[in-house]
């Protein structure tokens, strides 16, 4: 199981008791419990739990490989989860990859326990207008984190932008760029810029 996201459940984000799984770039947040992954041979890498918390369960943890046989911990990312990021105590025959913040971690297998979660904007390609199409209201960016997304116009003599709402200035080629900044939990996304004509 590879890119899922498990968002806001009154369970687990993602529960594997199966054997031989392989969780790759999956993303949990605001459930009960992160991964819980009582499993056999269940490789994890590079995932990330984040705010598990929810009904102040008892097992909110972000990773929970207690009960797991054989299970490879290597590269995930955890915060702020209610019992813990990780729970590996019991793990029988278990690879652990070293668990540290972000700033001591030297391993490339590390288990980071403290680094903000990645994020992304999705922000939909936009078509050529008339200058009778403005003003014209966009489809708003959104966030993996579910942040908001902030639009500004790097083209201001061509077009402005007020929430998502363009306003035409003159005639050309009108970018606008989304970002998102993060908070305590998510590290700033990598903003995304659109780019259309505007015809006269």
């Amino acid at each position: 199981m590879s890119g899922c996201d498990a968002t806001y459940n009154n369970a687990y984000g993602f529960s594997v008791s199966g054997g031989d799984n392989k969780l790759v770039g999956n993303h949990a947040v605001g459930n009960v419990g992160g991964f819980n992954l009582p499993g056999i041979n269940v490789d994890v890498e590079g995932n990330s739990a984040t705010n598990n918390t929810l009904q102040g369960n008892a097992n909110a943890f972000g990773f929970d490989v207690s009960f797991g046989t054989g299970t490879t911990l290597t590269k995930n990312t955890a915060r702020n989860n209610g019992a813990s990021n990780y729970r590996t105590d019991g793990c029988v025959g278990c690879d652990i990859g070293p668990i540290g913040t972000a700033a001591s971690a030297t391993s490339p297998w590390a288990n980071i326990s403290d680094a903000a979660a990645p994020q992304t904007i999705t922000f939909a390609a936009i078509s050529n207008h008339q200058s009778t199409d403005f003003p014209l209201t966009l489809t708003t960016p959104t966030s993996r984190s579910g942040l908001t997304v902030i639009l500004a116009s790097t083209t201001v003599l061509v077009c402005t932008v007020s929430g998502s709402v363009v306003t035409r200035v003159s005639p050309g080629t009108c970018s606008l760029a989304a970002s998102q900044l993060g908070n305590g939990s998510y590290a700033a996304a990598a903003d995304v810029t659109r780019s259309f004509a505007i015809t006269s």
